[in-house]
């Protein structure tokens, strides 16, 4: 067993070596273990003794590499990637290129070989297209293992049927393995590369770079220099393709954020043409000394112009006399609480996003609920602002973009071909100023609307909150959100946790089916999940994405319109962030874009149409 001692001087290590600070995220128990096994296999007893081994067999340097490194692969991962995926592919053929990929980070070659199989179908179907593929890796017994290119048979649990042309299974004495095709393994190279080294690749520059669950191990001033390298090896407006739960300033490396944890990088002529993040000014309200450094050291380190004030009566003087990109509000103040400042300011017209950071006492959900829903547009908890310094800024700069653009833009045209039929389902999916959003379509709806199923991004703490709140606005009756639910008229249906809610047909009845798969566009529950679930579902539907960042809903929304289904987006001036609504537009996805007045009498014509029909 390896002693506290010895552990410290094997993160030392893996700092040293690959740069992986594990986390409470990701803890480094299996690093542990990695080295342990390598001793047991030779025969030490003690990590000094190893280290000394190392020093006296310099192969044994190999061994010691791989072991401080975290693998995490498998046969086609992040399943949405390989859909975005073959949408570029179809831009390379029109552009007669040779479509470039690097998978860094790659281990044991799966994911390689995963999109090796997709390309050599590709090319089946396109005789004209060719591709390569480079994977790298630290870990040089990983690099070597993915060279060899052999795997056992019960990995296979891909689409067999689809790529079975490509894969050569083993007999005699290979009885049980696999590997790919040799026109595969032709156009697929293998090499040690360290993520951290600013060299550019002398097989690049590549249409995508996939670098899926290595950025969670670096500590922020690594992250942001692998980012950089990687976008210096992709051509112009190429793709970077992340981890699920891993996101990227995007102003600070050309990107453009695509959704799904995909990033396109700008073309020369579209850099810095956003504003620069130091002229983007925060005011931030609260009452607390140590509180107010922090935000404004957090905030200033992001690049922002930080202002801090005590009190509701000092940012309401503050405002007066300047003007702010966002203001952060703490709900516990002397003078006046957040939530009666923050009503009384957009009364007074406050239009600028506002965000609330505050810690939640016992049974406090239901005011930051309140909040949400009457005008906050985001919350986060004091407490986990550190846990993500790239995420937070990230969604701090969407806030504030969404927030200029809806005081710049004029009202765009709408698209309103109403709906013929009533509804026998209506699926609504949000993100961020999702509550207030809900809150305002949902208003008085009739006693006879057809079962509303909602997924809303939103900590687990505040789910029931928000769906008690809901049904109160509404008039509508909250069902619960157990597996196997049967949906009815009048109620409304929402995830109370950290589950997908999918919906099912069994004996002419609609059911809700719970989930819990993995998160699905870095989102559990997730809208595109309950999107997709009703894909073939018998009967008139109704699909509604409102604000919300990201992409999450777009692509089974697309799905939805295609098979006849109403599907509905918020309006841009509308939105508190306009991305998720945006691509489904810009997908060509929906039968009616409105503002959420336009939206809930959407809704009640709708059944009106029913009432009339029957």
């Amino acid at each position: 067993m390896i002693s506290p001692k010895e552990q410290e001087i094997i993160l030392q290590l893996a700092a040293e070596i690959t740069g992986l600070v594990p986390t409470a995220k990701t803890p480094p128990t299996a690093i542990f273990a990695n080295v342990e096994r390598r001793m047991a296999e030779l025969g030490i007893s003690s990590v000094v003794k190893y280290l000394q081994h190392v020093d006296k067999h310099p192969e044994e340097h190999s061994h010691l590499v791989s072991a401080l490194t975290i693998h995490t692969t498998s046969w086609f991962r992040e399943n949405p990637h390989f859909v975005i995926f073959q949408e570029m592919l179809l831009d390379t053929v029109k552009k007669n290129e040779t479509f470039k990929l690097w998978c860094a980070a790659c281990s044991t070659g799966e994911e390689v070989y995963s999109f090796g199989l997709i390309l050599e179908e590709f090319r089946r179907v396109h005789p004209g297209f060719d591709y390569r593929i480079l994977g790298t890796d630290i870990d040089p017994v990983s690099v070597a293992s993915a060279k060899r290119a052999i795997y056992p048979k019960k990995q296979i649990d891909f689409h067999l049927s689809r790529y079975k042309r490509h894969l050569l299974e083993g007999s005699g004495k290979t009885e049980g393995l696999f590997t790919v095709s040799k026109a595969i393994r032709d156009r697929c190279q293998f090499r040690i590369h360290d993520l951290r080294s600013p060299q550019l690749l002398e097989e690049g520059p590549f249409h995508a770079c996939v670098c899926r669950n290595v950025l969670i191990y670096f500590p922020n001033e690594t992250v942001n220099l692998v980012v950089g390298n990687l976008v210096r090896n992709l051509k112009s407006m190429g793709r970077l393709l992340l981890g699920h739960s891993e996101s990227v300033p995007t102003s600070e490396h050309g990107l453009t954020s695509e959704g799904h944890s995909v990033y396109m990088k700008r073309p020369p002529n579209q850099r810095g043409e956003s504003k620069p993040t130091t002229k983007y000014r925060i005011l931030s309200v609260d009452d607390s000394l140590m509180a107010r450094k922090f935000l404004e050291k957090t905030f200033t380190n992001m690049g922002f112009e930080s202002i801090t004030v005590a009190s509701g009566s000092e940012a309401t003087n503050y405002l007066n006399f300047n003007d702010v990109d966002l203001v952060t509000l703490d709900l516990h103040m002397p003078d006046v609480s957040g939530d009666k400042w923050l009503a009384s300011e957009r009364s007074e017209g406050l239009r600028t996003p506002v965000v609330i950071i505050s810690e939640t006492r016992s049974g406090e959900a239901a005011d930051v609920v309140k909040l949400l829903s009457l005008g906050a547009d985001h919350f986060i908890e004091k407490s986990k602002l550190s846990e993500n310094p790239l995420a937070l800024k990230e969604t701090l700069l969407e806030l504030i973009r969404s927030g200029l653009n809806s005081r710049s833009k004029p009202a765009v045209q709408r698209k309103n071909a109403p709906p013929k039929q009533r509804p026998r389902l209506i699926m609504i999916g949000a993100s961020t100023g999702g509550p207030q959003a809900l809150v305002k379509v949902l208003q008085n709806m009739p006693a006879d609307v057809p079962p509303i199923v909602i997924t809303q991004h939103i900590s687990p703490k505040f789910a029931r909150p928000l769906a008690e709140r809901l049904s109160e606005v509404s008039g509508l009756r909250l069902g619960p959100s157990e597996d196997h639910t049967r949906l009815l008229p009048g109620h409304i249906y929402m995830s109370f946790g950290d589950y997908h809610l999918g919906i099912e047909e069994e004996d002419e009845a609609l059911i809700l089916r719970t989930s819990t798969a993995p998160p699905f566009n870095g989102h559990r529950p997730s809208v595109d999940h309950m999107f997709n679930s009703v894909i073939g579902l018998e009967g008139p539907l109704m699909a509604i994405l409102l604000t919300g960042m990201g992409r999450d809903g777009s692509l089974g929304l697309r799905f939805l319109h295609k098979e006849g289904v109403y599907c509905v987006a918020q309006s841009e001036e509308d939105c508190v962030v306009y991305g998720m609504p945006r691509e489904a537009i810009e997908r060509g996805a929906v039968n009616f874009v409105g503002n959420l007045d336009d939206i809930r009498n959407l809704i009640i014509n709708a059944v009106k149409l029913t009432r009339a029909a029957s």
